[in-house]
């Protein structure tokens, strides 16, 4: 990946999934929570991965064995994702040159979703990159921040999420298309498309 950009992904694993009726981060998915899914993505594009937890953290933190990945516990998760963004960065500040923020959510990213958007932030590695769908109407996360917002990072708070640290710096922000950024897990109905797909992709093993 180029070792003169260091970078990692901090993995946003702390909601309550309350629309969804159950934690979104136990759903299985052949077999393996999405919380593990998720860190195994993140482990193969850098060894540095942290996870926040904040809901039911102790039963999380089970689905991590055997994964080199770093845990943080966010006391205050339920004032929002903000929270969770701030507490990440605080653990990563003196080691990473950035920082890109991945949904515990976002099954359908690949890692070469993730490698475009890597590649792209390595070429211009002191902007913002974050990804917007095919028809422009949405941008958000997977979003890579470089080391010089984490001390804006570090002061957010409430449901925006990191969203007023972009726009303060709309200048330097740029995006790639990764349409598979913005399929999510929030309702029933899209978790049934999950299973139902992720049934489809590995016919032989049931979910």
């Amino acid at each position: 990946m180029g070792h003169n950009h260091t970078f990692t992904i901090v993995l946003l694993a702390g909601g309550s999934s309350s629309r969804l009726g159950q934690a979104k981060q136990l759903v299985q998915l052949n077999g393996e929570s999405l919380l593990r899914r998720q860190c195994k993505l993140a482990l193969e594009l850098t060894d540095q991965v942290t996870v926040v937890l904040g809901s039911n953290a102790d039963l999380m933190i089970g689905e991590l064995a055997g994964l080199p990945v770093t845990v943080v516990l966010n006391p205050l998760w339920s004032t929002g994702m903000a929270s969770s963004i701030s507490a990440g960065v605080k653990q990563i500040k003196e080691c990473s040159n950035a920082c890109l923020l991945l949904l515990v959510d976002q099954w359908l990213l690949t890692a070469d979703d993730l490698k475009q958007l890597i590649s792209a932030w390595q070429q211009s590695p002191n902007d913002i990159w974050l990804s917007k769908n095919v028809a422009k109407t949405a941008s958000g996360p997977p979003v890579i921040f470089p080391s010089h917002c984490f001390s804006a990072l570090e002061n957010i708070s409430g449901e925006q999420g990191a969203k007023p640290v972009i726009r303060d710096n709309i200048k330097i922000v740029k995006s790639i298309e990764m349409e598979n950024a913005f399929t999510d897990l929030d309702t029933p109905e899209q978790l049934a498309y999950c299973l139902k797909k992720i049934a489809a992709i590995n016919p032989n093993k049931a979910c």
